[in-house]
């Protein structure tokens, strides 16, 4: 510490450094609702009177915290929405009217920053990175986490800085699990920048029964899923991507980062060099893919598995569950140290049908007909 530094406050080695004070929690109040057809006059506190905005619930919460359920309709915040409390936001969609929350190109829709904050059941598009917000285009969870569930990430975007990463997610913490994440996009070809994840950036956290899907790096720079720290991403399905340095999933150096149970395939590199094949499905430390399966060679793998054709049903019609039969079926870990597995799968369907748990984001139904819930 510089002589002149006052901004630093030491302690003698004989005592301890105070513990800095809890946040108040707040109370609970609500529930409140929202819709495209209410008025920030109102309470909010009934579905007959619901607010228009989340940002309106979040002014009157204060330091407080609520269950926010918002109607169908489509949302365009003005400001980023911040989860800093017990905060759940709960989309009610009906079949055709879908919750969708908009960043419009213009910023990050939503930040969860409490362990006990979530977001579920609505679709957040059209978010970026920005200058103050680098991580997380449509949607962040900080180190203190918070839960995404049951939602569709789309059209995500970094911006044009340095280390502006996770076109659709950016994960410092927290779970995320039963989404669809795609047509995000990462990569710059303006100063050199360097971009990472078009889909999903995880630089901690948890990530399980994702399906990632059509998401596109710039020509020169940027990877589909970049797992760094001490990241992991599980039984999740990583299909129809284009990368230029992974099409697939992307476990960086000087990280533990791990992926279990995971399915890639059908993805694309835009360099055309047989000897670089493999960086469709992975890209570094293979010895820390677990049970994945993918349709490129993976030396020093465990227990992967190379596809040579098709594991899913109707590939060429975006069917991605399971075929019967198929190698990918029970092929799975069933525990995983210091890992909880997902219970039920992307379409919420119970996790183990069979003799074990299947890879990528949808378990096989033994026989009858599955629906799949988006």
């Amino acid at each position: 510490i510089p002589d002149d530094a006052t901004e630093y406050e030491t302690y003698p080695e004989d005592e301890e450094e105070p513990e800095a004070p809890e946040s108040d929690p707040g109370v609970e109040m609500g529930p409140f609702w929202v819709s495209t057809s209410g008025s920030d006059e109102a309470d909010g506190l009934s579905a007959l009177a619901p607010k228009a905005t989340q940002e309106a619930v979040l002014d009157t919460l204060g330091e407080n915290y609520a269950k926010i359920y918002v109607l169908p309709g489509t949302y365009t915040p003005t400001r980023e929405i911040v989860l800093s409390k017990a905060i759940e936001i709960i989309g009610c969609p009906q079949k055709n009217a879908p919750v969708i929350i908009d960043g419009e190109k213009k910023r990050c829709p939503i930040t969860l920053d409490h362990a006990d904050s979530l977001l579920t059941k609505v679709t957040v598009q059209n978010g970026t990175t920005s200058e103050t917000h680098l991580l997380g285009g449509c949607v962040l969870i900080t180190e203190k986490g918070g839960t995404v569930s049951d939602c569709i990430l789309q059209d995500g975007r970094t911006d044009n800085r340095w280390n502006s990463s996770g076109g659709c997610l950016g994960m410092r913490g927290g779970l995320a699990t039963r989404c669809i994440i795609q047509r995000g996009y990462c990569g710059s070809d303006v100063n050199g920048a360097v971009n990472h994840g078009a889909g999903v950036y995880l630089m901690d956290g948890v990530a399980s029964n994702l399906l990632i899907m059509n998401n596109v790096t710039h020509a020169t720079v940027g990877e589909v899923v970049y797992l760094a720290g001490e990241a992991i991403i599980l039984n999740s399905t990583v299909v129809r991507n284009k990368g230029a340095l992974c099409g697939g999933i992307y476990l960086a150096n000087n990280s533990s980062s791990k992926a279990y149970n995971c399915l890639i395939y059908g993805n694309e590199i835009y360099d055309e060099d047989p000897a670089n094949d493999f960086n469709r499905v992975w890209r570094l430390n293979p010895n820390r893919y677990y049970n994945c399966a993918g349709d490129a060679e993976m030396a020093q793998g465990n227990d992967y598995t190379v596809l040579t054709d098709s594991p899913f049903r109707d590939y060429e019609n975006g069917d991605y569950r399971p075929m019967r039969g198929s190698v990918i079926m029970d092929a799975g870990l069933a525990t995983i140290a210091g890992v909880t597995l997902p219970t039920i799968d992307l379409s919420g369907r119970a996790r183990i049908i069979g003799k074990g748990i299947d890879l990528g984001c949808y378990e096989c139904a033994s026989s009858g007909i599955q629906i799949i819930v988006r």
